[in-house]
């Protein structure tokens, strides 16, 4: 008797019969657990394959090691924050540039410096297996377009100076993110201290005088 492709997997498998972008979100669930879990270093392809009760094949139809696993895990953390903080930033007026760039800055310390996701910020980025300058900044990048075209519509209607948006934004996320840092190293930060003082950088950036 021929057994069909679902009644051939181990019990504790899921067949693959759902849709492509829903079992990658599912790997990538499964992938978070297991290096909160682990860290980056300690976990296996087969941890998450368990995790998510899938076969390895199906692992590998959506991701090619391990690395590009890890990797698709940093570039969902920017952007599960980055929606956050944007769907924040738009309830601003539309015209109201010092305090769209506040809620930015407030916002998103908020969210990075939340216990669950300052966690998972340090195991990601610099636990075992951490990336390098190029691959950070490439994870980092949709981050840094954000806050570009946000100081470049803020300049063209006259609320601040930058010559360079791209540059001022560079500078501006790499500041948000040394600080994140020392408070991850530290383990001692107090959220509104470190929103004023980010903040007060951020204008004397873009209004110099």
């Amino acid at each position: 008797m021929k057994l069909s492709k679902e009644a051939a997997l181990p019990s504790n498998v899921s067949p693959r019969t759902k849709p492509a972008d829903v079992r990658r979100r599912e790997i990538l669930t499964a992938a978070e657990a297991v290096v909160r879990e682990k860290g980056v270093a300690g976990f296996s392809v087969s941890d998450i394959t368990q995790r998510a009760a899938i076969a390895k094949g199906s692992f590998y139809l959506h991701f090619a090691s391990k690395d590009a696993v890890v990797a698709a895990l940093r570039e969902r953390f920017v952007e599960d924050i980055l929606s956050e903080v944007a769907a924040r930033v738009d309830t601003c007026a539309p015209d109201d540039w010092d305090g769209r760039l506040d809620t930015w800055v407030r916002h998103g310390l908020a969210l990075c410096l939340s216990p669950r996701n300052l966690a998972l910020n340090e195991l990601l980025f610099h636990g075992g297996g951490a990336p390098g300058l190029r691959e950070d900044l490439t994870s980092h990048g949709r981050g840094v377009a954000y806050l570009r075209d946000l100081i470049a519509r803020g300049a063209t209607a006259g609320a601040w100076l930058a010559a360079d948006p791209e540059f001022v934004a560079v500078f501006l996320y790499s500041a948000l993110h040394g600080v994140l840092d020392h408070a991850a190293a530290s383990g001692e930060h107090d959220p509104e201290q470190v929103a004023s003082a980010l903040i007060h950088l951020c204008r004397r950036v873009l209004k110099p005088d």
